[in-house]
């Protein structure tokens, strides 16, 4: 069973790295080229943007650990049913 958590875990981790990475990447591009082309209100709005974004990174960011805490107490309640 900790095996299975293992390999579930794996990809999950990977894959959400992944997403936060790209999703950073995409939208720090986004923002500079917005910032070339607009000002004053818009640009404030973009800056706030950015930040609600990369609170959203953030979460997804501790999604692998929530994970681990998911398999942790599967594997615990397997042991359980066992005996």
């Amino acid at each position: 069973m900790r095996i299975l958590g293992k390999k579930l875990q794996d990809p999950a981790t990977d894959m959400t790295q992944n997403i936060v990475k790209e999703l950073q990447e995409s939208m720090g591009k986004m923002i500079e080229e917005f910032k070339t082309s607009m000002s004053g209100d818009t640009k404030n709005e973009m800056e706030r943007l950015a930040g609600l974004l990369g609170q959203a990174g953030g979460s997804l960011t501790d999604f692998p650990s929530k994970l681990q805490v998911m398999t942790d107490n599967l594997n615990e309640i397997s042991e359980v049913c066992k005996t």
